[in-house]
């Protein structure tokens, strides 16, 4: 249901739903600029200077705006910059007061009534790409190589439809240079939007996605080191062992790595304390022979 037209007339801001004591949306300021636009060429003369106001555009200063909307200063400001950054609005401004051109005023509340709004968008769209074929033959004219690269590399970070690797892809793919390497692709094209050469560079980028078949992972087989108890022989077994991979030359089975560590660990305390006995049994066997030849001297 994002197609066709609907009417709305200024009145509607008389209207009771409308509540005119609450601070205004962004989608409700951006109509009201909207409405306040003249729909035919007037002029007009705020202290007793004269003012030309074609179609589609508002005279108005930032404070009325303020005071309409129910907003900030700076609030109003930042609006309207990024109306002019998207392109939906210029601005000319002239002690205090801002004389706003409402961009494609004329294509959208033109007179006539529209019976197709398809034919509508695409004049919309084919005028924007003529709009920037002639900036590119300008650009062209008047610049070398790498300064318009560098402006083609602004202009797509500040569009803001594509990041990361899908940007950089895009921008290296439509950046690339003719063999005489005095244009880039994107320069040789008959019809050019950047915009729009996003937007389909992202839809057949997230099909490509979803129709892409995933490989699945390789499993890597990890070797584990064995050692015999009895001989000290040792052997690497990829995965889990047979029963007749452990069996070794001398007969024994070997063990893990980390099994046979510990075992000579445990070993090598028992032999501590083997040793630790013994050497009090012999410490006890002399002093007892020693007293044994003190009774008999005496």
């Amino acid at each position: 249901m994002n197609k066709g037209w609907i009417k709305k007339h200024r009145k509607i801001r008389n209207h009771w739903l409308y509540e005119p004591n609450r601070p205004r949306t962004k989608l409700e300021a951006w109509e009201d600029l909207l409405m306040d636009a003249a729909f035919e060429e007037r002029e007009i003369a705020p202290n007793n200077t004269p003012v030309l106001i074609k179609v589609g555009q508002v005279y108005s200063s930032v404070r009325f705006l303020c005071k309409r909307w129910k907003w900030s200063i700076g609030k109003v400001q930042r609006f309207l910059k990024t109306l002019r950054k998207c392109d939906m609005i210029r601005v000319k401004t002239d002690t205090g007061m801002n004389l706003i051109s409402i961009c494609n005023y004329e294509t959208y509340q033109s007179t006539d009534t529209p019976t197709d709004t398809e034919t509508i968008h695409q004049r919309v769209q084919q005028r924007y790409k003529v709009k920037e074929l002639k900036e590119i033959k300008n650009s062209i004219a008047t610049k070398n190589i790498m300064e318009r690269k560098s402006d083609f590399v602004n202009e797509c970070k500040n569009s803001k439809i594509l990041s990361g690797d899908q940007l950089d892809a895009f921008i290296d793919y439509w950046s690339e240079s003719n063999k005489g390497g005095k244009k880039m692709k994107f320069e040789m094209q008959k019809t050019w939007s950047v915009a729009g050469r996003m937007r389909t560079w992202e839809r057949r980028s997230r099909t490509m996605n979803n129709t892409m078949v995933k490989t699945p992972p390789v499993k890597v087989i990890k070797k584990s080191k064995y050692i015999c108890p009895d001989c000290d022989s040792t052997k690497e077994i990829k995965g889990d062992p047979k029963a007749d991979d452990l069996i070794c030359n001398c007969g024994d089975m070997f063990i893990k790595e980390w099994e046979y560590k510990q075992m000579k660990v445990k070993e090598n305390k028992q032999e501590s304390v083997r040793r630790e006995v013994s050497n009090e049994e012999r410490d006890f066997q002399n002093t007892f022979k020693n007293l044994s030849n003190k009774m008999r001297m005496a």
